[in-house]
């Protein structure tokens, strides 16, 4: 699905909502699946820093310090 944006200088910004990025984090993460082009690549490489992997669900990492709290990633690995 896209949706698109019309600036007042008659400019049109396309948003896509599409899930394909998450697939594309999530095959990066689990096999190392990088895209053929380079800046795509890392592109991906650094939008996955910002997640990690349990099993086959993706967290977003939490930006403060309850990402090295044992307590947080506990509860996160028995609800899952």
């Amino acid at each position: 699905m896209k949706h698109s944006i019309q600036r007042s200088d008659g400019e049109v910004l396309r948003l896509d909502t599409s899930q394909e990025w998450r697939y594309l984090i999530i095959a990066y993460l689990k096999d190392w699946v990088l895209p053929s082009d380079k800046i795509k690549a890392q592109k991906l490489q650094h939008l996955a820093t910002s997640y990690i992997l349990l099993g086959d669900i993706m967290y977003k990492k939490p930006f403060s310090k309850l990402y090295f709290d044992p307590y947080f990633w506990d509860d996160i690995l028995h609800s899952a």
